[in-house]
């Protein structure tokens, strides 16, 4: 006598693929004025009278540093990569990322105003300064938005699968 039992097993397998459709969300756009933020504040900083200023050295590694990791992660979510490691807690990681970036960019504002003043023809210091802290303000309303999806338990991207499996087993 046989007990026939069936089991249908279905698993989703994302793969990294390109969609431009991140950059009109909230957080795409955010993003993307991050970078501009970020480009602005070195390209001020560098037109600056003097360059051997400890502040320079130091708002020039932030916004560089700032640019690289927003742009790598922009292209992981362009990429749906965030899709392919869903074991990493994305939100918690990147909020954590723009905590550092907006205190870094609250830093480099400050450190760009008071060198601004303290030396003649400091204008292009003191609009870093303004780009600096429009930074700080964009990676502060990113923490928010990373902070109430992750506690609201949302995924950072939509998840489209590209290939889903079924397979049905039967035992005997």
């Amino acid at each position: 006598m046989y007990i026939e039992r069936s089991a249908t097993i279905m698993t989703i397998q994302t793969q990294p693929y390109m969609e431009f459709s991140y950059l009109r969300t909230l957080a795409g756009v955010l993003k993307v004025i991050e970078l501009i933020l970020n480009f602005l504040v070195f390209i001020c900083v560098i037109a600056g009278p003097f360059s051997y200023f400890a502040g320079v050295g130091w708002s020039s590694f932030v916004s560089c540093t700032a640019f690289s990791v927003t742009l790598t992660l922009l292209l992981l979510y362009i990429f749906h990569v965030v899709e392919t490691y869903p074991t990493i807690p994305w939100l918690l990681t990147e909020m954590i990322y723009c905590i550092f970036c907006a205190i870094f960019f609250f830093i480099t504002g400050c450190v760009l105003a008071t060198d601004a003043v303290s030396v003649a023809y400091g204008g292009a210091w003191a609009a870093g300064s303004f780009f600096a802290f429009g930074a700080m303000i964009c990676y502060g309303f990113d923490v928010f938005l990373k902070y109430t999806s992750w506690k609201n338990g949302e995924s950072p991207q939509m998840t489209l699968p590209t290939a889903v499996t079924q397979q049905s087993t039967s035992v005997h």
